[in-house]
């Protein structure tokens, strides 16, 4: 099996993967690579300041009822509250539930 050695995105460190997950991953088009999980989630996080997971980011409770009555009321769509509001379309649904 023919190896290739790769330097982390993330550190630096040079590491060796398999060619053909290498030639995989090419035709995928990914450009980064990384020498275990712990490296690209580090690397990830720099880079999406915002929790990708909606239940950690923290909204008070007249904005989330602002944001459905925007949503029940207007009769507004994700993609308007999201350029109106600014908010992730992953974090209005997560509002749009009830309390």
């Amino acid at each position: 099996m023919s190896q290739i050695t790769l330097v982390c995105t993330n550190c630096a460190k040079e590491f060796q993967r398999a060619l053909f997950r290498y030639n995989d991953k090419i035709r995928q088009g990914k450009k980064d690579f990384f020498c275990n999980n712990s490296c690209k989630g580090t690397y990830y996080s720099k880079w999406y300041p915002y929790s990708l997971n909606p239940m950690e980011k923290k909204y008070s409770d007249d904005f989330k009822q602002e944001i459905r009555q925007a949503y029940f009321q207007k009769h507004k769509t994700h993609r308007e509250i999201n350029e109106e509001y600014n908010i992730p379309l992953g974090s209005i649904s997560y509002l749009l539930r009830k309390v």
